[in-house]
């Protein structure tokens, strides 16, 4: 699989595959198909790809000699000279992005000045520079342009692949002005380790902000032990042992009150989430607002408890694996959280209260009404936290949300109620069936680059500084807003598409509605997300939106009732 990325690489795109023959046989329209001939067929297809590779062996280095041979050229002829970008407050996404770039034999340097691009402040404390003049031009260029304009409507099921909104980069092209003017720094080599400096004992507690990529890891190490922490959901400024430092929402404090865990222990736990996790701990000598009494002191209501989330991940028959797996992948590889992975018809029989969070993963959820739905609206109205992905979402919130009891008094009002009238058909358009594939192929969305707008002082937006956001979208249907007026975490913006291919219908259906909605339930709540902000594993801007909806899930309330 993949016939794209040789083509960028210099190589013959081809695509191999066969039809699935689900463990051993399958019965088709063709015939027996069987595991055995699958195999056999890619076998064989691999030896004669390679026979007819050593077969046009000149042609085929000639064509890469040509590729990379006129890139300089073609760079030459480019007017954008240069692509500039940084990660404010988080340099573990930055090297994850320049180790991308050095393993595609991608040079990166340090930016030689500060400059300002459309608005944008670039840092030369913080910014990277890709030069467009290298052999990887054609490459470069397809990892930080935007597209928008299409020959065919008809994918895979991705339409772009601009990486820095993956990565939740600042970013911006540079002209042949720009350029010139020596913002070009030494070549950049990433530092063998990313640790950060390990903190003075504290006398009072200990304190980091949420912006880290690994933050939520450092997080776990914490409650895993035992150890009380608390999220702050205002910014707040305290004294530490370098000094006054103002620390934003989302950022983690562990104090010494109230702890079964040693001081000791405490200390030398915060020293390897120093030098594991990259992330910077302050060591606090007092609670009291160092800016006096307009300021917000710790341990107040403004700091809300955590506990460890205890994981359901929902597998099985009808249920993406590529989501599910991509879940996993986050919380078990990267983040050190245990998981819990069930088959959807295996739910029946579980312990709910053994569960903090239920995951459903995007999937098949039409007509899927299980018989464990009572007790799963009873587990969210105990306090427990049910999150819906892409298709699951409306599931979900169809479950709990918009659930009215069939034997309560809205219930018998609404089957009582009389129907309402149909609309009128729409009118009858006859089409030639030779154009049905490219019709259906133009109003989907090809794995797009949306933009929106994150609350960033919603509990889920914790770690985020920019209220823009982009989200990688392959689900048409919108979301609609519910009631309450502070529960849409993220909208998508008015002209909403940044890169790839999206039908007008669909972007202007799109435009100004959720993408992130996150409402209490009686003690628990429901956490609904229209996308995958784990898309493929790549996509580690909008991670922490994911571990957000895990380890702050209670930390904001519904609104007062009238």
């Amino acid at each position: 699989k993949g016939s794209t990325f040789p083509l960028v690489n210099g190589g013959v795109g081809v695509l191999y595959e066969a039809g699935a023959a689900l463990g051993r046989e399958i019965e088709t329209d063709s015939g027996l198909r069987t595991y055995r001939e699958n195999i056999r067929k890619h076998f064989r297809t691999a030896i004669a790809g390679i026979e007819a590779g050593a077969l046009l062996r000149l042609d085929l280095l000639r064509y890469q000699q040509d590729f990379y041979g006129g890139a300089l050229d073609a760079a030459a002829r480019h007017p954008v000279k240069a692509w500039v970008f940084q990660a404010p407050g988080d340099p573990a996404r930055l090297d994850l992005f320049v180790d991308l770039l050095n393993f595609h034999r991608i040079d990166v340097y340090r930016l030689a000045r500060d400059v300002t691009v459309d608005g944008t402040a670039f840092s030369a404390n913080e910014a990277l520079v890709v030069p467009a003049a290298q052999t990887q031009h054609r490459l470069i260029r397809s990892i930080f342009e935007t597209v928008s304009e299409f020959e065919d409507a008809t994918f895979y099921d991705v339409s772009t692949w601009t990486l820095p909104p993956a990565f939740g980069l600042e970013y911006a092209a540079l002209g042949g002005r720009e350029f010139r003017a020596s913002v070009l720094g030494a070549q950049h080599e990433r530092p063998a380790s990313a640790a950060a400096t390990s903190p003075d004992e504290a006398t009072y507690a200990y304190a980091f902000e949420w912006t880290g990529y690994y933050a939520p890891r450092a997080l776990q190490r914490i409650l895993e032990t035992g150890a009380l922490a608390r999220v702050a959901t205002k910014p707040f400024s305290v004294s530490t042992a370098s000094g006054v430092v103002k620390l934003g929402r989302g950022s983690i404090v562990v104090p010494f009150d109230r702890q079964a865990v040693d001081r000791t222990d405490i200390h030398t736990l915060m020293a390897t989430i120093a030098e594991q996790d990259g992330v910077t701990v302050h060591s606090m000598s007092s609670g009291s607002s160092a800016i006096g009494s307009r300021g917000v002191e710790v341990g107040g209501p403004s700091f809300k408890s955590l506990a460890a989330p205890r994981t359901l991940l929902v597998v099985g028959r009808d249920v993406n694996l590529y989501d599910a797996g991509e879940v996993w992948h986050l919380l078990d590889y990267r983040m050190n959280m245990p998981v819990t992975l069930r088959s959807r018809d295996r739910l029946d029989g579980i312990d709910w209260s053994r569960y903090t969070h239920v995951i459903f993963p995007g999937g098949d959820y039409d007509e899927y009404e299980p018989e464990f739905a009572n007790r799963m609206r009873q587990w969210v109205a105990e306090g427990g936290t049910l999150i819906g992905m892409r298709d699951a979402a409306p599931w979900v919130r169809a479950m709990t949300l918009d659930y009215i009891d069939p034997l309560s008094e809205e219930g018998m009002a609404l089957a009582a109620a009389p129907a309402e009238e149909e609309e009128e058909p729409e009118p009858f358009e006859r089409l030639a069936y030779g154009e049905k594939d490219s019709r259906e192929a133009v109003d989907i969305i090809g794995g797009a680059i949306f933009t929106a707008d994150l609350d960033v002082s919603h509990p889920l937006g914790f770690g985020y500084a920019d209220r823009r956001i982009h989200l990688h979208k392959n689900v048409e249907e919108p979301f609609e807003n519910t009631r309450n007026p502070y529960a849409t975490v993220i909208a998508y913006a008015d002209d909403p598409v940044l890169s790839g291919y999206v039908s007008a219908n669909n972007r202007d259906a799109l435009a100004g509605t959720p993408a992130l909605i996150a409402e209490r339930s009686g003690a628990g709540s429901v956490i609904l997300f229209a996308d995958n902000p784990n898309f493929r594993g790549y996509w580690y801007g909008t991670n922490k939106l994911f571990l957000n909806a895990l380890f702050f899930s209670r930390a904001f309330d519904a609104p007062d009732e009238d």
